[in-house]
Order: structure tokens, then C-alpha cells, then sequence
């Protein structure tokens, strides 16, 4: 399943910090690997390796182990969310 839109943003501030559509080169990125992409704050100290799991979005999914590609079966709503931001 593809991507088509996603929204990235903040639960404390409601701000918004990404919202479009993927280019097909971002799509082979991990959730973690974009978001950092786009220059937006995440915590993460094992570099992507799925051992501190800091790099966790929406509450449970670790941002790192998951593709840009299963957005839509991860979040239906293509809202991914940063508690902290």
C-alpha cells in the first residue's frame, strides 16, 4: 500500500511540522529516516537500530522499524504524532 498524503505534527503544541505528499524516493525510508529528512526533532540515540526505542510515535510504534510505505496500515488517518512536540 502507498502513501499519498501524510501529516506530521505535535500532540503538546498542535503544531503541524509536515504536510504533503511523499516523493517516490521518500517512500523507501523508514518513518524515522523521513522524519528526520524534514528536519523535525524526534529522540533516537541508537541511530535507527530499534534498541532505545525513544524514536516512538503515536503513543507505541517505533518510528525506526516501520517503512514511510506502511503508514496507511500503521495509521489509517496518515497522521503520524510526536507526543513531546
Amino acid at each position: 500500500m502507498s502513501v499519498k498524503q501524510i501529516v506530521i505534527k505535535g500532540r503538546a503544541s498542535q503544531r503541524i511540522y509536515f504536510q504533503g505528499e511523499l516523493l517516490p524516493e521518500e517512500k523507501k525510508l523508514t518513518i524515522l529516516e523521513f522524519i528526520k529528512l524534514k528536519e523535525i526533532p524526534i529522540a533516537s540515540s541508537c541511530g535507527g537500530e530499534g534498541v532505545c526505542k525513544k524514536c516512538v510515535i503515536n503513543g507505541n510504534i517505533v518510528s525506526c522499524m516501520h517503512l514511510m510505505t506502511q503508514v496507511n496500515q500503521l495509521l489509517p488517518e496518515g497522521e503520524i504524532i510526536i507526543f513531546y512536540l
